[in-house]
């Protein structure tokens, strides 16, 4: 079982309940062409030195580039949940924190295997973004800053209760805020490590 399949079945039964899986299309939409180069927004553990910023400095799926540091324009409630100590960015505008993270230009493969992750479109959701980048590359603080379109992954169904969780505007894996992340043993097989 695939991580995303395994991540969707697991987290569903905790953090969505078995309804909203059962309804559902698919586990995975392939037929969205994208072209080009697209800029992601990393708010959890794609972030370099987290857990699965493996993924996003793999090769073999494809390239990615840091481009800087920088938050949501727009506050949103960043959380952690489910037994495996999960980042979840609940689509809710306008509560929470402008969260921060960082910005990758990434090819058409990245974008696929970013999407294959995440479990887009059928448990996270791939939506435009405006983020205030502060850092460039090099960490050089931008003086003005720049605001960037991005792709940012969502949470857009939720149980109610997560609304109330504590709130970030950085995740780390580990945190005295929150439980440590626990990785998928299936997601170990599947990057190759």
């Amino acid at each position: 079982m695939g991580f995303c399949v395994r991540l969707v079945t697991m987290t569903t039964k905790s953090v969505l309940g078995w309804s909203l899986l059962l309804k559902q299309p698919s586990l995975r939409n392939i037929s969205e062409r994208m072209t080009g180069k697209h800029l992601v927004f990393s708010y959890g553990t794609l972030k370099s030195g987290e857990p699965n910023f493996k993924v996003m400095n793999d090769p073999k799926t494809g390239s990615s580039t840091f481009v800087g540091s920088g938050e949501t324009v727009k506050k949103f409630p960043l959380v952690v949940a489910s037994e495996y100590a999960v980042p979840f960015l609940l689509l809710v505008e306008g509560k929470g924190e402008n969260v921060q993270g960082e910005i990758y230009e990434v090819d058409d493969s990245k974008l696929a295997s970013l999407d294959e992750l995440e479990c887009h479109p059928d448990f996270y959701h791939r939506k435009k973004t405006d983020i205030v980048m502060y850092a460039d590359h090099l960490g050089n603080r931008l003086i003005p800053t720049i605001v960037k379109e991005c792709w940012v992954y969502f949470l857009p169904h939720y149980k109610p209760e997560m609304i109330d969780l504590p709130y970030l505007k950085n995740y780390t894996s580990i945190s005295d805020d929150h439980p440590p992340y626990v990785e998928s043993e299936t997601l170990s097989r599947v990057v190759d490590i």
